[in-house]
């Protein structure tokens, strides 16, 4: 029959070795090719022919080949097609306002009214430093943009620079209670005729011409609002002027209340009767009466009857008195003054006119005209005389008073009252005085309040900002700076030599400003100061083909079991297990991808540990024509069970069983106390005789101590150490050591591979799910060992660090999840 020349050595064949008929054919797994001697395998550069079908870079590796992309692109998860990196969506991209993605790249940009650095961060404008910002008056600079605002006095106009002025008397009359006038930037208030301005320079109020000394009314003044009127005494009316009084004819009124005659008075009237009449007591009625024919008729003069009617008559010069008998000299000056203007003088039986002082008798004897005193010498006034109907008054130029002697003029100090009216400086002339300001002020229009001058306004007093205050200003710096002893100048602060500018890493100075960076491995927070390790294992796996650990500032790759890393630190390429002792292996090795495999010559099969090859010895239920014949009388330990042996006879292997309590010892071909073989072949001695204690304590010396029973097949910590263990055999506990590379797990009872530390993006799931690394942060341990994709037939996982990580096998080959290998028959 045909020998199958693959299973020794696999045919020579490097990779895969296909039995035929006589003869052996050897072929390359994917990414080779046959070298001439038909055997060797050479590896195919993919990358030769367009790339390898990679957008950007093609690496060349083992059988296989890599995709990468240019800075600023991620490889998808066709593994060849770059996709741009949208840097704006992490942090930004480092930028402080506008991030701006372009292809391969980003672009940094700032909101209007800001600028620019070269760290992506962006600075204000200050609008107002170049003409002001183009404001008619004051130019305010806010954060990314500016403002302008006008003095009092002054709005702003619909363009938002120019300033217009306010007319204040539009709005409620500018709060004047009369008149208001608008001026530029202010206004002002005034009062009609009759009225006065308050101090708060609005309110009128009403203005007592009563109590004017020169006021023209002959009697009474009554005040009223805004003006006066003149009234007289009972028995006088006004006159036509409005001022002046003169007596009321009762008696042409008809106002009397006379029997027969009415004679008027100044001021009043009085009654009388005709001849013949005397006037009752009433001194209205008169009563009929003779009284010459007794005693002159009791008349004082004459005594005259007529018509049946007596009555007295005086002589010229005189009246009759009421009695009508008595004769008195006739004050001609009661009645109507005796005609005089002024004064009237009575004299017996007659009278004189006079005039009041200031004033001269004309040559009628009665009337009275105006001396004018002014004409002789200003009537001895030391600056201006005004004459006065009868009289004179002195009175003085602006700015000089009156003395006490109605004549002498002295200068008025006005800065006595009130400092003149003036602000701040008042310096008193001859007649007059003028107002001045302190240094930093200037006279306003009304050439009496100070105002502040803006030293702001009028030079360049400051490096930088220049703040007006009352009478002076001041200078000081934008942020950034610091003012020099000159009070004017600004120097750039370096804000990284205090706390280096508050930068957790690098601090970079610049005119008026700093900026904050990190170093490779790090990038900037949102406070623009932090720095925060990037974690480049969230993009693209960090480029690491299979494991990505972070680490501050870096980030390592790392390969699971059966791959180690290749030189570019990145890709991982299959460890051939097979050149290191063999793979263990104890015949022949098979390399495989990720692993490998122990295989047996012909008549041989594997043990249960996977490596040892044993005899395929010949059995009574076997083909004869595959297994190996025994010696006669030859044992063989089983592989499978500690307890059975064969035991050749006739060529032919027979299984046995130990009896209970024992198991093949194969250094002396017989079956031995189980305790005893186990303890001999750990530790090389006899255990000690045990001696019971008491149910509750455990053994914990090696038998060097006391113990009690333990219970069959079951395991005790070791607390010495982690790859150590306590198997209770036989009511005794044996110690046991876990193989190299596992540790004792006690919570399942087996040994287990070290679990590393988990890395930090693992995520808590639940117990049901499996761990999926890089992509959760935290999550419950898988046990070592293989496990198959549901939904792929060449993909499968492999538990490391704890986690699962998917792999998958070369083109042409399908996962075996009973192997736990990639096999180029697996049936999917």
């Amino acid at each position: 029959s045909d020998i199958n020349e693959c299973v020794i050595a696999n045919g020579g064949c490097e990779h895969v070795c296909t039995n035929v008929h006589g003869n052996v054919v050897c072929s390359c797994r994917k990414g080779y090719v046959l070298n001439k001697d038909k055997k060797t395998c050479a590896d195919v550069n993919e990358c030769d022919d367009g790339k390898g079908g990679c957008l950007h870079i093609c690496i060349n590796t083992k059988g296989s080949y890599i995709c990468k992309c240019q800075s600023g692109y991620f490889l998808e998860t066709d593994k060849r097609t770059c996709k741009d990196i949208n840097e704006c969506q992490l942090a930004n991209g480092g930028c402080q306002h506008i991030c701006e993605n372009t292809v391969g790249g980003f672009n940094c940009k700032c909101r209007p009214g800001y600028s620019l650095l070269e760290n992506g961060s962006c600075l204000d404008i200050n609008e107002c430093e170049v003409n002001n910002g183009g404001c008619t008056h004051t130019c305010v600079n806010t954060d990314g943009s500016f403002s302008c605002a006008c003095r009092p006095g002054y709005q702003l106009h619909a363009d938002g620079s120019q300033c217009k002025d306010v007319n204040e008397c539009t709005f409620k009359n500018g709060g004047c209670s009369h008149n208001c006038f608008n001026v530029l930037g202010s206004y002002k208030c005034s009062c009609r005729p009759g009225f006065y301005l308050q101090e708060d320079k609005k309110t009128c109020l009403d203005n007592n011409e009563c109590q004017d000394e020169d006021i023209p009314c002959s009697h009474n003044c009554i005040n009223i609002l805004g003006s006066y009127k003149c009234s007289c005494n009972h028995g006088y009316v006004l006159k036509a002027d409005k001022y002046a009084c003169e007596d009321e004819n009762e008696c042409e009124k008809h106002l009397d209340g006379c029997d027969q005659l009415c004679i008027n008075t100044i001021g009043s009237y009085v009654c009388g009767c005709e001849l013949g009449y005397i006037l009752l007591p009433d001194s209205r009625t008169c009563k009929r009466k003779n009284t010459c024919a007794s005693g002159n008729g009791g008349c004082d003069h004459n005594c005259v009857y007529q018509n049946g009617t007596s009555y007295c008559m005086c002589r010229s010069g005189y009246v009759l008195q009421r009695d009508g008998k008595t004769c008195l000299d006739d004050n001609e000056c009661m009645i109507g003054n005796g005609g005089c203007q002024h004064l009237c003088v009575n004299e017996p039986g007659s009278f004189h006119c006079e005039c009041r002082p200031g004033y001269s008798l004309l040559n009628n004897g009665k009337l009275c005209q105006d001396v004018n005193e002014c004409d002789k010498n200003k009537a001895g006034c030391s600056q201006l005389c005004q004459n006065t109907l009868g009289s004179y008054v002195c009175g003085c130029q602006l700015g000089y008073s009156l003395q006490p002697d109605g004549l002498t003029c002295i200068d008025i100090n006005e800065c006595k009252t009130s400092n003149g009216g003036c602000s701040q400086l008042c310096q008193n002339t001859d007649g007059s005085f003028y107002c001045s300001c302190r240094p930093g002020y200037h006279l306003s229009f009304d050439r009496k309040t100070c105002e502040d001058i803006n030293e702001c306004w009028l030079t360049q007093h400051c490096d930088q900002i220049c703040e007006n205050t009352k009478g002076h200003f001041y200078c000081s710096c934008r942020s950034g700076y610091k003012l020099l002893d000159d009070g004017r100048s600004c120097t750039d602060i370096n804000e990284c030599d205090h706390q280096n500018g508050g930068c957790s890493q690098l601090c970079h100075n610049l005119i008026g400003t700093h900026f904050c960076s990190c170093q490779t491995g790090y990038h900037l927070q949102t406070d623009m100061k932090t720095c925060e390790d990037v974690n480049e294992c969230l993009m693209n796996n960090g480029g690491c083909s299979q494991l990505c650990y972070n680490q501050p500032g870096s980030f390592v790759c790392s390969c699971v079991h059966g791959f180690q890393l290749s030189k570019d630190s990145a890709s991982c390429e299959d460890v051939d297990e097979c050149k290191v002792n063999n793979g263990g292996c104890n015949k022949m090795c098979r390399n495989t991808y990720g692993s490998y495999s122990c295989n047996c010559p012909s008549k041989h099969q594997l043990g249960l540990d996977e490596s040892t090859c044993w005899p395929y010895w010949c059995m009574i239920d076997r083909n004869l024509t595959d297994c190996m014949p025994c010696n006669h009388g030859e044992y063989q330990p089983d592989p499978g069970a500690d307890n059975q042996f064969y035991q050749c006879t006739n060529g032919l292997m027979y299984l046995l069983m130990c009896p209970p309590g024992t198991i093949w010892d194969q250094r002396v071909w017989k079956c031995g106390d189980i305790m005893k073989i186990e303890f001999e072949m750990l530790n090389g001695t006899e255990p000690v005789n045990m001696t019971l204690v008491s149910v509750d304590d455990l053994c914990v010396d090696n038998f060097t101590g006391e113990c009690v029973i333990c219970l069959p097949d079951k395991y005790y910590e070791y607390t010495g150490d982690p790859r150590k263990f306590y198997q209770c055999v036989h009511d005794n506990l044996v110690l046991r050591e876990c193989p190299d590379g596992t540790v004792w797990n006690k919570e399942i009872s087996t040994c287990i591979h070290e679990v590393l530390p988990a890395p930090a993006q693992f995520r808590p799931v639940s117990l049901t799910e499996m761990c999926f690394y890089p992509n959760m942060t935290k999550c419950y341990q898988c046990q070592p060992g293989f496990y198959e994709d549901d939904d792929s037939c060449r993909r499968f996982y492999t538990c490391a660090n704890g986690g699962l990580v998917s792999m998958s096998c070369p083109d042409g080959t399908r996962w075996n999840q009973t192997l736990t290998r990639c096999d180029n028959g697996a049936m999917c």
